[in-house]
């Protein structure tokens, strides 16, 4: 709990996490450390009030923001009750990195193992209660949803611009009055931004289909023709978008609404706007590796791997893009769960994958990975004199045997 209400203070101090969202979880953190233990992870009845749906959630957007009693303060209440739930989900993801370093003073190993697995489930409770609210909000007020999260990612930007000018200072990169110029000038657009009021506007699909990371840089054709070419579909909560081991027909952008994403009942991941689901099986012919069902009703834009192939034939810049989304895709999923990245926060993992590269292998190959993390993308290889084995995989050693017409995303440490 002491862990948990450092997180919301930290989230705050890198402008992340709204002065009145931190108090309110701050405080109420502070009830729960009162009771010394005695209650577990999961007591949180304030939450019903701080996150609470009020009864009027049903009416839309459109019509409550008509009424004078509601207005404006209507969307600022929403918007730091989402604020809050964001910050309390991601000092949720920080805690359970926590339990397995923690000292119980136990002799018995089953039975701390059983306290570290409870402490775990209680946790994975919270963070779903928190992800459950956000999922509701994205899918009675998308508009405002789509307002609270662009307004999020500028802050986030702003924040790794701060940390940035930080860095280079203590470097000695740039000078001491210069670098005090720059960080005056990112708290000054960091308070504005805090206190601009939201603007509600939702993207159309295809304008979200647009802006998402692997079409970025590519020409202006090759875009317009994966446009024209897609097509819209919707699905309601509880629906299949796929299902595991199902032939790779095409791909789907999520340009509304939460689907989850899980392998057999594991659930895996909940994916929103923006996100990509299915791409390995245009990239590589393969059966689909995971269940896709809408969470809320969905809005999506339908790629099929026909059409997506035909364009990568003629866009190779394409074809390049989509193995690397592919390939951060599976180094976030193996590398979060080891050390020392399962200590990482989210954000700061993705961010480093994201300097990574996709390699392809046209022929067999001895890799030197002395200062690279390797991810097996595609294909088949082998560490050191071992065992040849299939992706996804992390290769783990000084060098690899990576076979012909495999892929692997490449990060640097060096």
């Amino acid at each position: 709990l002491e862990k948990e209400k450092a997180n919301y203070w930290n989230q705050f101090s890198e402008g992340l996490l709204s002065a009145q969202a931190v108090n309110g979880l701050s405080s109420n953190v502070s009830e729960l450390l009162d009771l010394n233990g005695a209650e577990p992870l999961t007591r949180r009845p304030y939450l019903e009030g701080l996150l609470g749906t009020p009864s009027f959630m049903g009416i839309p957007l459109e019509f409550l923001q008509k009424v004078p009693v509601f207005g404006d303060s209507f969307s600022d209440r929403i918007a730091s009750a989402y604020d809050a739930a964001k910050g309390f989900v991601m000092a949720q993801n920080e805690v359970k990195k926590l339990v397995d370093s923690l000292n119980l003073g136990l002799d018995d190993d089953v039975k701390a193992q059983e306290i570290r697995k409870n402490l775990k489930a209680e946790i994975d409770k919270n963070r779903i209660q928190g992800l459950s609210y956000i999922k509701d909000l994205q899918e009675k007020f998308p508009d405002l949803s789509v307002s609270i999260e662009t307004k999020d990612a500028i802050r986030s930007l702003l924040n790794y611009e701060r940390n940035t000018v930080k860095k280079m200072k203590k470097q000695g990169a740039i000078e001491a009055d210069e670098a005090n110029k720059m960080l005056e000038d990112v708290e000054q657009r960091m308070k504005k931004i805090m206190d601009t009021r939201l603007k509600v506007r939702m993207p159309t699909s295809e304008e979200v289909l647009r802006e998402v990371t692997w079409l970025q840089g590519l020409p202006d054709e090759v875009i317009d023709t994966i446009v024209a070419v897609s097509e819209e579909k919707n699905y309601s909560s509880g629906e299949r978008l796929m299902q595991m081991g199902d032939p790779g027909d095409g791909l789907v952008v999520i340009t509304r609404g939460s689907v989850k994403i899980s392998i057999q009942d594991n659930i895996v991941d909940i994916v929103g706007r923006g996100a990509v689901i299915g791409e390995m099986a245009v990239l590589a012919k393969i059966p689909r590796t995971a269940n896709a069902i809408a969470d809320t009703p969905v809005t999506a834009r339908w790629l099929s791997t026909e059409n997506m192939q035909g364009i990568m034939k003629e866009s190779k810049e394409l074809t390049k893009s989509l193995w690397a989304t592919a390939g951060q895709r599976f180094a976030e999923n193996i590398l979060s769960a080891k050390e020392p990245y399962n200590q990482w926060s989210q954000l700061e993992l993705r961010r480093w994958i994201a300097e990574g590269k996709i390699q392809h292998y046209s022929e067999d190959t001895r890799e030197n990975l002395y200062g690279k993390v390797a991810i097996l993308v595609s294909g088949s290889a082998a560490v050191g004199e071992g065992v040849e084995m299939e992706a996804p995989m992390h290769l783990e050693g000084a060098a690899a045997k990576i076979n012909k017409d495999s892929k692997v995303y490449i990060i640097s440490t060096v």
